[in-house]
């Protein structure tokens, strides 16, 4: 049982990763298997390394686990990383989520402003002086 595409080193990759979602979300391989209709001997071999998720699995796999799609394709060697792989940085879920959501211009606006607001405040909480954004 060779991998698919993306190597032995992708499967050790993309399995960890896998292993490491499962358990954020609290899911049992069973649980993942039902939620991408995909069967429970396919996900055992992604967990174990055995295989690697082809580029449409990648992409379930995306939609399950909230993550950014081109960063699960790039862990399983379907992509090159745009950048160094940091798959569980909470800003790189959070990025996910953002590319995911349907927002209105208003929707963006209040968006960007509350992102806005969080720099301004500096990493206490505290507004910095004037209104200045931190190293300013």
């Amino acid at each position: 049982m060779g991998t698919e595409e993306g190597g032995a080193r992708s499967g050790e990759v993309i399995a960890a990763w896998i292993r490491r979602q499962l358990a954020r979300h609290d899911w049992t391989a069973a649980d993942l298997s039902r939620r991408l209709g995909v069967g429970s001997g396919r996900i055992s071999e992604w967990i174990s390394g055995k295989r690697v998720p082809n580029p449409e699995s990648c992409l379930k796999l995306a939609e399950a686990f909230g993550a950014d799609p081109d960063e699960v394709l790039a862990l399983a060697g379907h992509r090159l990383p745009t950048r160094p792989l940091r798959p569980d940085d909470p800003k790189a879920r959070i990025i996910a989520l953002v590319k995911r959501v349907p927002m209105s211009p208003q929707q963006a606006a209040g968006l960007e402003a509350m992102l806005r607001a969080w720099l301004e405040a500096g990493p206490n909480g505290a507004p910095h002086p004037n209104g200045a954004p931190n190293g300013s």
